[in-house]
């Protein structure tokens, strides 16, 4: 009996060690922002606290729930980081803005978009750098633009009207966490077709020790010292019987 009990709480126990932070998988940013400050993982990386807002200019505002969040095992097509490495998420915005023309009045409407993005980055092995690709586009006449800060430190930018966009970021000199504010801006231009738009903004934060995938966590290894103990009283049980 008391061999029983033993037992019983020893699987308890190894059940509450596995109970670890929950996968990122493929879903809305409004269901991001309800993990809250548990979150999500990516490798041993930990992405939480999400919030959104947005600010449009004669336009209707996008909603959490219109912003796809996508983890780096499931990319999305077309924004993929060449040779940078890491754990990281996909924001697919999908965003276009366009004058819109007032034949009346021979002018048009000038739509524009502030929206941002912000969370929180932990890493248990130290961040090394934090590295972002956007898909920007914009006409001459107008502006798409992207400014991620971290802390109180621009990281990285990105202007369509300078040309096509390549990954940028900054070194994180091996932080454990980091504050994030991913802010995209999209303006649109004073001429019929002078459109601004942003597909989506892709990130990957490389740890300091980089792949530990072969290194053990530490609940592996109390797991591992749990299963011994089982396996001796198991041993014990029979030689005894």
């Amino acid at each position: 009996m008391y061999r029983a009990g033993i037992l019983a709480g020893l699987v308890c126990l190894a059940a509450s060690l596995v109970q670890a932070t929950p996968l990122c998988v493929a879903g809305s940013l409004e269901e991001y922002v309800a993990l809250g400050a548990e979150g999500c993982s990516v490798g041993d990386v930990t992405f939480s606290n999400f919030q959104f807002s947005a600010i449009p200019l004669f336009t209707v505002a996008p909603d959490a729930g219109a912003i796809r969040v996508n983890p780096d095992n499931t990319p999305i097509l077309g924004n993929a980081l060449l040779g940078t490495g890491g754990s990281g998420l996909d924001f697919a915005y999908n965003r276009v803005l366009l004058p819109e023309p007032h034949p009346a009045t021979q002018s048009f409407t000038l739509p524009s978009l502030s929206m941002a993005i912000s969370y929180d980055v932990i890493s248990p092995a130290g961040l090394d750098r934090a590295t972002f690709a956007p898909q920007l586009s914009a006409d001459p006449l107008a502006t798409s633009a992207m400014v991620v800060t971290i802390g109180s430190a621009i990281c990285a930018y990105a202007d369509a009207s300078q040309g096509v966009p390549g990954p940028s970021g900054c070194g994180l000199g091996g932080a454990g966490s980091a504050h994030v504010l991913q802010d995209v801006r999209l303006v649109t231009g004073a001429a019929f077709g002078a459109g601004a738009a942003i597909g989506s903004v892709a990130t990957r934060w490389s740890e300091v020790s980089g792949d530990t995938s072969g290194a053990p966590e530490p609940e592996t290894w109390m797991l591992l010292g749990l299963g011994l103990v089982l396996v001796a009283m198991g041993s014990r049980g029979v030689r005894r019987g």
